[in-house]
């Protein structure tokens, strides 16, 4: 395969849906000594939120979880910090509903928790592979496939993270090849049938989304070696204040 071909080693793609009136998805990624976090949100057109709210409330959990050295990066620890950026939530707004994936990533692996349709993968050798689950009523009894992606009901969510309602998220992982990239996205790059492939990670497609579209991708081994973060936007929040913390990488199937 030529390198024209190939996809960059890192990038994202943040573009707002021709039917939608103001872009609505959100990143945020922070950088520890040997670990990244990356969460990813996509809010609903119908049930909205503040997105600088979110933003601001997420990192406030991180911030509140490190100051208590209660941030690890077991599934236990990462679910009770989730809990609490979604209890400050209900603190704040009487409402709201947001597709969520939030996920720690080594060189390795990938392991955390997502409720809604934000997909997790990674491309290699021009291939786009999606590993983490989506939460629609169009795949209610399996897996979503790509026959799925026109069913009007893959728009009904059947887990997300709800104001005032349970927030119930699925714990995924998966390990990483080191010539990969990881690759994080929103319903608008993944189910769109001109971005939703590798092709739009080496050269954009001249039809404009449908709805707002978010695409990061980076090869994590190439990411955490570098002294200072190479990706910026101004629709992608990197904190780097915690990168000469270490926090053990722990991961696994969670026990009951």
């Amino acid at each position: 395969m030529s390198a024209a071909n190939i996809a960059q080693p890192e990038g994202f793609i943040a573009l707002p849906g021709a039917t939608q009136p103001h872009y609505g998805d959100a990143t945020v990624m922070f950088r520890f000594k040997d670990i990244l976090l990356l969460a990813m949100f996509d809010i609903s057109t119908s049930r909205p939120l503040p997105k600088d709210l979110l933003l601001m409330t997420f990192k406030t959990s991180i911030d509140d979880a490190v100051a208590r050295s209660e941030l690890t990066t077991t599934p236990g620890s990462l679910l009770n910090t989730l809990q609490d950026f979604a209890g400050m939530l209900n603190e704040q707004l009487s409402g709201g509903c947001v597709s969520i994936t939030v996920a720690f990533i080594d060189t390795h692996r990938v392991w955390g928790y997502c409720a809604g349709d934000v997909r997790m993968g990674y491309v290699r050798a021009g291939t786009l592979n999606w590993l983490s689950p989506v939460h629609t009523a169009a795949n209610v009894f399996g897996p979503f496939t790509d026959e799925l992606k026109s069913s009007p009901s893959r728009h009904i969510l059947t887990r997300c993270l709800k104001l005032h309602r349970t927030f119930d998220p699925v714990y995924f992982q998966f390990d990483l090849r080191d010539d990969g990239q990881l690759v994080c996205a929103t319903d608008g790059f993944w189910c769109d049938s001109h971005w939703g492939n590798a092709q739009s990670l080496i050269s954009l497609p001249s039809q404009r989304p449908i709805d707002d579209c978010t695409c990061l991708w980076f090869n994590p081994r190439m990411l955490l070696a570098k002294t200072e973060p190479s990706l910026a936007h101004n629709e992608l929040q990197f904190f780097t204040q915690y990168d000469h913390l270490e926090i053990r990488a722990e991961y696994g199937a969670i026990t009951p």
